[in-house]
């Protein structure tokens, strides 16, 4: 998947940074007019440094980002999951939303769809920002799906065997979380901690790697 690196200031302005040279002085402030100092004025926050505020204040879960990530590579990985809520739920990380949701509204209307369709798309729709931040979350995951020498049946069964896993996990949470709200009894309790304990192993397999084997133990 192509990354969506942004030039340099420097390069949008023209490469001359003879102005920042002189303008270069104590911090906090710069020399005015006949070597007069004037307080530094911050400026008003620009929507691009908003949304890039943002997207540090958000930061993708590394397996979500590497389900997407791959996906994304692989679009035809989608096609039996496309109705699953839990692709519409961006793979369980609330950033990747808006995203999945495009994906699967733009697979229903389109016959073919490869990678360089889809990645035009996006960026047309305008997630360049939001897909390069994927790609630098899922480099973190440790994913076998990013590596380059998996074949492409491997990785594909890898992919589901973790979607499968991840999407058991949501459910356990939801389950858990309603479970904790009728506790009547011994039996209740017990249920519980059979959810939680699922739950738990689970967490430890995406934890250590073997969530993409299947392995939920």
């Amino acid at each position: 998947m192509q990354r969506f690196d942004e030039s340099s200031p420097q390069k949008r302005q023209g490469g001359d940074d003879s102005g920042a040279r002189s303008q270069r002085g104590g911090f906090g402030q710069s020399k005015g007019w006949r070597g007069q100092a004037k307080a530094w004025v911050d400026p008003a926050p620009t929507a691009a440094g908003k949304a890039a505020a943002q997207r540090l204040a958000r930061s993708l879960d590394p397996v979500a980002a590497a389900m997407a990530m791959y996906a994304l590579g692989d679009p035809a990985v989608l096609d039996e999951y496309l109705e699953d809520r839990f692709v519409a739920r961006g793979f369980g990380d609330p950033g990747l939303v808006d995203l999945t949701a495009e994906i699967i509204r733009f697979r229903l209307d389109t016959d073919h769809l490869d990678t360089g369709v889809l990645a035009r798309h996006l960026a047309s729709c305008g997630f360049n920002a939001l897909l390069t931040d994927i790609d630098r979350a899922a480099a973190k995951s440790g994913a076998p799906i990013m590596k380059p020498d998996v074949s492409l049946d491997v990785a594909r069964s890898q992919w589901s065997q973790a979607f499968a896993g991840l999407s058991r996990l949501a459910a356990l949470d939801e389950a858990i979380t309603s479970a904790k709200g009728n506790l009547s009894g011994r039996s209740d309790m017990e249920a519980l901690e059979r959810l939680k304990g699922e739950r738990d192993a689970l967490k430890r397999a995406i934890r250590t790697g073997t969530i993409w084997a299947g392995d939920g133990s």
